[in-house]
């Protein structure tokens, strides 16, 4: 437990992290878990709650209502890094690397395909 570093196994867990993201049900096969979802920020899921009804003042605006898209995957991924970040997750340093490699690269890989969608339709 504590807040790990970023030593060999973090970066070790994140390197694979990498090589598996979009695959959740591969984290059990080298012995990590998932963050709890109790562990989310109160102040992100409080922002998240908000994001439908703006989202609904956007009107018609397809720009505007990809952004707030964009936002909220943001927000949800972030939320999940951070919390393998912090003292509550309890996976050792090389899980923690693991899952935040994981979740960071189906971040960026979300936001990226939300801005291509946005720009040249869907």
């Amino acid at each position: 437990s504590g807040i790990p570093s970023m030593g060999k196994q973090f970066i070790s867990g994140f390197e694979t992290g990498i090589f598996i993201r979009g695959q959740p049900k591969m984290m059990k096969q080298y012995g990590c878990k998932a963050p709890s979802k109790k562990d989310e920020s109160e102040v992100i899921k409080t922002i998240r709650m908000g994001l439908p009804l703006a989202k609904a003042t956007a009107g018609k605006d397809p720009k505007m209502k990809t952004m707030f898209d964009v936002v909220d995957l943001f927000l949800k991924d972030v939320s999940g890094l951070m919390t393998v970040l912090g003292p509550a997750y309890d996976g050792g340093d090389y899980c923690a690397g693991l899952v935040f490699g994981m979740n960071g690269a189906d971040l960026l890989l979300n936001i990226s395909q939300k801005a291509v969608q946005a720009t040249i339709g869907k």
